[in-house]
């Protein structure tokens, strides 16, 4: 769930830094053009079960998950941004990871807060989503809910994966079309 919230948030994320030229920028436009779940390979006798769709036009997502344990400070994740050069997925652009509870709260608090805003039943803490199956209602991300300084011009595509120690328990990728605000017009 966690690392839904923060792939819908992803793109461009804090290490801009180091990328050079007309690369990177203000925010301008972000088209989300695909979220799918990918395989979480793992061990683990009980696996999180997210089924959800993904309106390309609304960019609402609604869907089911079952989490078979609690969802808390204990799960890690790792990310990274890829860009599209024409040819080929240049991968591996940025990279980040840790504990996913802390990312979110530290970084995307209002994107988290609508996150939880869409579940049913409702989840009202700072992290923990307990185990049991829940529906997402209705979501929708506004881009200013990113506070993004900077963001990576472009096709991107993302892969998230959230560990419950050193076992995969959730896969998310996404593929969105990032513009300058000069060329959003």
């Amino acid at each position: 769930m966690l690392i839904l919230v923060t792939l819908l948030a992803f793109l461009g994320e804090i290490q801009y830094a180091h990328l050079a030229g007309k690369q990177i920028g203000p925010i301008g436009t972000l088209d989300i053009l695909r979220v799918d779940a990918c395989e979480a390979k793992n061990n683990l006798k009980q696996k999180v079960q997210l089924k959800f769709t993904f309106n390309t036009k609304t960019k609402v997502v609604n869907g089911n998950i079952n989490i078979p344990f609690n969802f808390d400070e204990s799960i890690t994740f790792k990310g990274a941004l890829h860009k599209w050069t024409g040819s080929e997925w240049k991968k591996n652009m940025m990279k980040w990871d840790g504990k996913a509870c802390d990312y979110l709260n530290n970084y995307l608090p209002k994107i988290f807060a609508d996150f939880q805003s869409s579940l049913d039943p409702k989840v009202k803490t700072k992290c923990t989503i307990q185990k049991g199956n829940y529906k997402i209602n209705n979501l929708i991300v506004p881009l200013k809910h990113l506070e993004l300084p900077m963001i990576v011009y472009g096709k991107l595509k993302a892969e998230f994966k959230a560990f419950k120690g050193k076992e995969t328990v959730l896969c998310i990728e996404a593929e969105a079309d990032s513009k300058s605000a000069l060329l959003a017009h």
